[in-house]
């Protein structure tokens, strides 16, 4: 609980996310990119190609939280700015 507390004050109220690394398995990557986003397979494949990249930017941290959630489920790598 002090550890989310001193990251909240660190980062603020909003984040962005960060898919730095998306792992070995990217088209379960490119799957939940698409679904947490939104954006067509072509787009969702180039985002992942082209890791690290932001995919929400200035989100609450419980959204945060389960964005990163989600994809560190399928092998990515995330992290808050």
């Amino acid at each position: 609980m002090l550890k989310n507390l001193f990251r909240k004050k660190q980062l603020g109220d909003k984040v962005d996310v960060l898919v730095k690394h998306s792992g070995r398995h990217k088209v379960m990557v490119i799957d939940v990119v698409r679904n947490i986003t939104g954006m067509g397979i072509d787009d969702a494949t180039h985002f992942v190609a082209k890791t690290p990249n932001v995919i929400k930017s200035g989100v609450p941290i419980a959204e945060a939280e389960s964005i990163k959630s989600k994809l560190e489920a399928v092998g990515a790598t995330v992290v808050f700015k």
